[in-house]
């Protein structure tokens, strides 16, 4: 897969990680219980993910719809996404997690819904939209269980003719390619001085792209830690939307300073 696509990045990433043979940090999700990824474990769970989804109707053209919540899930399903030729969707939920009406109730056009199971029901989605509950096992048997059925799938991924000008994200604002973010997120590397190993914590929504670009994909390119706060935890940079006033960290990354042309 080309370098310059979200799965190319990752790729680049887990070989590099891999024969350094070190077991860092990729990703670090801290809470009760803590999860970390090295880079060659993010990209197998990954393509279990595209595999899954894959199943479920998943490949180019289609869209598979994240609740904009700062979890492994969410990554693993955009990255899963990303290497089917797919297009993520990040979709708004409330303080609670739960899906939330400020769409004006638009119902989700999208073949697959990952969301927390404890608010996926309160997403509005067409009848074509399957359903993938993580964080407990959801009682209605239709949605399947990402803890379950993503784990248990295959990790061996067949060979992907995915492009740089293929669309990986869309919001509200547009659609951007899968080349566009990584060049943007390699701007972010070059311009913020971000050094291998810091760790970049996402502290604005994943439904504004330039906080995939700094916090997810700049992360993955310096050879830095994807880092998912709770609200102990510190990192050494922190992506914002706004003033950075819900942010610990000595320095921000304001998503209006990250240069992704049309956000």
């Amino acid at each position: 897969m080309p370098a310059d696509t979200l799965g190319g990045l990752l790729e680049r990433r887990a070989e590099r990680d891999g024969k350094a043979d070190d077991g860092a940090d990729v990703l670090s999700a801290p809470g009760d219980p803590e999860r970390r990824y090295d880079a060659p474990r993010l990209l197998t769970d990954a393509r279990k993910t595209g595999n899954f989804c894959r199943q479920l109707g998943v490949g180019p053209g289609r869209t598979v719809a994240i609740a904009d919540l700062p979890t492994p899930e969410s990554v693993l399903a955009l990255f899963g996404a990303a290497l089917l030729g797919a297009t993520a969707r990040f979709v708004p939920v409330d303080a609670s997690g739960n899906g939330t009406s400020d769409e004006d109730q638009e119902e989700i056009d999208a073949r697959v819904l990952v969301a927390p199971a404890d608010g996926i029901d309160d997403f509005s989605t067409t009848a074509a939209t399957k359903r993938v509950a993580y964080g407990a096992r959801p009682e209605d048997p239709e949605v399947a269980y990402f803890e379950r059925d993503v784990w248990s799938e295959n990790p061996t991924f067949p060979p992907s003719d995915v492009s740089n000008g293929d669309v990986a994200l869309t919001t509200s604002s547009g659609e951007h390619a899968h080349g566009d973010l990584v060049t943007a997120a390699e701007r972010v590397v070059e311009t913020q001085g971000l050094d291998p190993g810091i760790e970049v914590a996402v502290r604005a929504p994943l439904s504004d792209p330039r906080t995939v670009v700094a916090g997810v994909c700049a992360s993955l390119a310096c050879g830095g830690v994807i880092l998912l706060p709770d609200a102990e935890t510190q990192g050494e940079v922190a992506v914002v939307a706004g003033d950075g006033a819900n942010a610990s960290e000595p320095t921000v990354i304001d998503v209006a300073d990250v240069p992704l042309d049309d956000a």
